[in-house]
């Protein structure tokens, strides 16, 4: 009987945890990409891509995080506190749901997400790369974003 139990009670912690990790985001460095925020290069940044959503992709720059979500064209601005080093990628908790409840703008250090209002997107091939431009309302903070395409598996003759 003890064993059942501590059976059944295991199986529920496994459940448990695998709906948890389901809001879980997993972000790998963009190897190849160009950054600049208002015409010029930040001195510190990077530019990750979600694992298994494509299309998002967050830009760590100065002290700022901000996920693009090229699909919906929304943008959102992290705590960058929320997000945890794994490796040579991030992980962070998908919490939009609450930004979009509540666009009303977020204190920083609460983790939570907050929406932010894009004036203009920009998304385009450029050739050999995509180009993500967006100017943010407000501040007129503008990100433009290059990652160049991965390279063909055949051959350019």
């Amino acid at each position: 009987m003890k064993i059942t139990k501590s059976l059944s009670l295991a199986l529920a912690a496994v459940l448990a945890a695998g709906s948890v990790a389901a809001d879980k985001i997993v972000w790998k460095p963009v190897k190849e990409v160009l950054l600049r925020v208002n015409e010029r290069a930040p001195g510190k940044w990077n530019v990750y891509e979600s694992e298994k959503v494509p299309g998002m992709y967050l830009v760590r720059f100065e002290k700022r995080v901000v996920l693009l979500d090229v699909k919906q064209r929304e943008a959102f601005e992290l705590d960058p506190e929320s997000l945890v080093r794994s490796g040579a990628g991030v992980v962070w908790e998908d919490v939009r749901a609450e930004a979009q409840t509540n666009p009303e703008p977020m204190p920083p250090g609460q983790g939570k997400p907050r929406r932010l209002v894009v004036e203009e997107w920009t998304v385009r091939d450029v050739g050999r790369a995509d180009r993500i431009k967006v100017k943010l309302a407000g501040h007129g903070t503008v990100i433009d974003v290059q990652i160049v395409h991965p390279l063909s598996r055949r051959s350019a003759y």
